[in-house]
């Protein structure tokens, strides 16, 4: 059954997807990437950016970066529980 959602009326967010690598050409060493997604429901919109960590700093950027990304701010950030989050 759809949910019904105003445009709007909500962002989902949250650390998702595999964690993805990236290779130091220099040493050779594979460095985490983790995945950030933001995704207005009611018109599938979304925004995904990755990040070296999963910490504090990194979620704000990545909320901002949404923001300004949709050129708005809904009337409520959701962040969805999985199984990667922390």
């Amino acid at each position: 059954m759809p949910i019904r959602r105003k445009p709007g009326e909500i962002m989902e967010v949250d650390w998702e997807g595999s964690t993805l690598h990236l290779q130091d050409r220099a040493t050779g060493e594979k460095i985490p990437v983790y995945v950030f997604i933001a995704t207005l429901p009611y018109s599938q919109y979304s925004y995904v950016e990755g990040f070296i960590d999963m910490k504090s700093p990194s979620w704000l950027t990545a909320h901002i970066h949404a923001l300004e990304y949709f050129e708005g701010v809904p009337e409520t950030i959701v962040p969805i529980k999985s199984s990667k989050g922390e």
